[in-house]
Formats: C-alpha cells, structure tokens, sequence
C-alpha cells in the first residue's frame, strides 16, 4: 500500500529561490545576450523573489515576474504572472459573450448579491518542489511571457551605445 503522493520527493527538496536561480543560468545558456538574476526582498510577512532579466547590449531590465513565500518555510510558495499586456486583438483566446451572458446579467447579479461566498483556486500556488517547477515551466511558455523576453531582445542599442568613448587630450 502506497499512501503517499508522488511529488513528495526526498531526492528534491529545493527551494524556489534555487530553482528560479536554476532557471535563469538555463537562460543565460540559452541565450548569451540575456543575463537573469533572482532579486530578493523581505516585505512585512513575506519574502519577494523577482525574476529579472536585462539585455546585454543596452541598459534596460524588465521584472518578467515574482514569486512570495512565509520567511520560515518556502512552501507554499505563490507564482505572480505578469501583467497580459497583449491586447484582445492579439491574444490566442479571448472570451465573447453570448446572448445568454447578455440577458443573464441581471439575474447573475441579483445573484451574486444573495449568494453566499465562494472558493476561489489560485492556479499559481505551489505546494511541493515539483509543482512550483511545473507551473514555472507552465508561465515560461506562455504568450505574455515569451513575447516581453523577445521585446526584449529585439531592443536595439542606440548609436551612442554601440560608439567607443574616446578621449582627446585637452590642448
């Protein structure tokens, strides 16, 4: 009899930070004009990791997204997707509303007004070592993500960037 969950692992017992560390030398590996680094911050009741990445070849940095966990244990730990900065037009998917959704409004929030509260799931909290590497890899490839790394690299240095400072000897 096997009780236990099978990402309950003594053989992977990272942390996030380590994996996000993880993850962004992948990144540079993959890419040698990105560099990507794991910024930490101690806020009132939690930590703040921030995945950050900048091109090489000018100075812009972008936070592509943050990840919170309690200050004594690293799980649970949340992801915190970006912003979909993509808009409507653009997106793979997007939600049109129906007839029915139309004529349901009032009824849903006459509804929603005497209705009890609800559950809500957050997709994005990770409970084990392997989950929160799951759902990372889940985000990278997402649209909002991949698009703000190629914007990023499609940056192109100014010509003062990409000139070498010379100096003359005053007369």
């Amino acid at each position: 009899m096997d009780l236990w969950p099978d990402d309950i692992r003594l053989d992977d017992l990272r942390s996030p930070r380590e994996i996000l560390d993880e993850a962004a030398v992948e990144l540079e590996a993959k890419n040698p004009r990105l560099t990507a680094e794991v910024v930490e911050a101690n806020l009132s009741d939690r930590i703040k990791l921030s995945f950050q990445v900048s091109n090489r070849a000018v100075p812009l940095t972008l936070n592509l997204f943050d990840v919170f966990h309690q200050f004594d244990a690293g799980y649970p730990a949340v992801i915190d997707p970006p912003d979909d900065e993509i808009p409507g037009f653009l997106q793979r998917k997007v939600y049109v509303p129906g007839m029915a959704d139309l004529l349901g409004v009032t009824h849903a929030v006459s509804k929603i007004m005497t209705a009890p509260g609800s559950v809500q799931e957050n997709p994005w909290v990770c409970g084990t070592p392997r989950e929160f590497t799951t759902k990372l890899r889940q985000l990278l490839a997402e649209d909002r993500v991949k698009v703000r790394i190629i914007n990023l690299l499609s940056v192109k240095p100014s010509r003062s960037q990409l000139a070498p400072t010379v100096e003359t000897p005053a007369s």
